[in-house]
């Protein structure tokens, strides 16, 4: 606040006080919470999800609010009697247009702190949600680990199961198509090269029987 503001006589509660001391408790208490704000917006600009830091920002900023609202009551308070002394002279105009910048600064310094409240109220909303849904997602997460643990010992026999059924189905298609034997062929091929010796080995007999007698 001004100087020139500060020294102005006014009436507040029916008590006639220089204004700087009306105000003087609200001020001080106003600087000791802007300064932990700005620490913990430092902050919040390199983890700016983090839920505490944000807790902390409501509280400081609803402090902020409650004190802000009391000044700007003070000051609403010694308005009439500031007028006053401004009509009678008492003051000059420079200190009745410093105060009036003083009074219109403080109502735009409550709406801008009330503001910021809502949204970092929306914030906290936000990440309060995520860190539930987060957390339901873990217990599900342990849920279907030992879900998994008490199934296991079902999923490896079955497992082992399908490896000796596919054993079993690939034996049979080997015995199916025949066992390779040491010349190569399975034994279904020397069954029917046998086969096959024999018939035209007969055919070519009694072909050369027809042409040159028995």
């Amino acid at each position: 606040m001004p100087k020139n503001v500060r020294g102005i006589t006014v009436e507040i509660g029916g008590d006639t006080t220089k204004l700087g001391k009306a105000l003087k408790d609200t001020e001080q208490q106003t600087k000791n919470v802007q300064k932990e704000l700005k620490l913990v917006n430092t902050a919040l600009k390199f983890n700016p999800s983090n839920l505490e830091l944000i807790t902390q920002k409501q509280r400081l900023l609803t402090q902020e609010i409650d004190l802000t609202s009391d000044k700007l009551d003070k000051l609403k308070a010694a308005e009439a009697s500031v007028v006053a002394s401004f009509e009678a002279g008492e003051i000059g105009e420079e200190q009745m247009i410093s105060f009036r910048r003083e009074l219109i600064e403080t109502e735009s310094k409550l709406k801008t702190y009330t503001s910021q409240l809502e949204e970092t109220g929306r914030q906290a909303s936000a990440l309060g949600q995520l860190t539930t849904a987060m957390s339901e997602q873990e217990k599900e997460v342990a849920r279907l680990k030992e879900e998994y643990k008490k199934r296991s010992p079902y999923l490896r026999r079955k497992l082992r199961a399908g490896q000796k059924a596919g054993r079993r189905h690939h034996a049979a298609l080997r015995r199916t198509q025949g066992q390779p034997g040491k010349d190569g062929r399975t034994r279904q091929g020397r069954g029917q090269f046998g086969r096959f010796t024999r018939t035209n080995g007969s055919v070519g007999q009694n072909s050369i029987r027809g042409l040159y007698g028995p």
